[in-house]
C-alpha cells in the first residue's frame, strides 16, 4: 500500500510542472485577457488537486471499511470524472494551440517565399 501512496503522490506532482509549462509555452503567442490566461493555466492545478482529493477519498473509504461512507462513495465517481476532464484539458488544450500555431506557420511560409520571387 505504501508503494501505491507514493505513486499517487509522485505522478500528479510530476505532471504538474509538465502540464503547467506546456500550457505556458502554448499561451506565449496568444493575446488573451488575464482571466482567460489564468483559467487555462489553472487546469494543471485543478488536475492535481482533484487527483489528491480522489486518492484521499479512496483511502478514507478503505480505512473505514467495512463501515459504509455513502456520501463519499457517491461523490467519488464524479470526482474521478472531473479530475479526468481537467487532465485532458491540461494536455489537449495546449497541444491544439501548439499544433495550430505550427500549421499556421507552415501555411504562411510558402506564401512568403512565393512573394520574394
Amino acid at each position: 500500500m505504501l508503494r501505491n501512496v507514493t505513486v499517487d503522490l509522485i505522478l500528479p506532482l510530476s505532471l504538474l510542472p509538465f502540464f503547467f509549462l506546456l500550457m505556458l509555452n502554448a499561451l506565449t503567442s496568444l493575446q488573451l485577457n488575464r482571466r482567460l490566461r489564468v483559467l487555462l493555466l489553472s487546469f494543471s492545478f485543478a488536475y492535481v488537486i482533484l487527483d489528491f482529493a480522489e486518492n484521499g477519498a479512496v483511502l478514507a473509504l478503505l480505512a473505514k471499511y467495512p463501515e459504509r461512507m455513502d456520501l463519499l462513495a457517491g461523490i467519488l465517481p464524479y470526482l474521478t470524472l472531473v479530475k479526468r476532464v481537467a487532465s485532458l484539458l491540461a494536455l489537449f488544450v495546449p497541444l491544439v494551440i501548439l499544433v495550430s500555431r505550427f500549421l499556421r506557420a507552415k501555411l504562411q511560409t510558402p506564401q512568403l517565399s512565393a512573394r520574394a520571387k
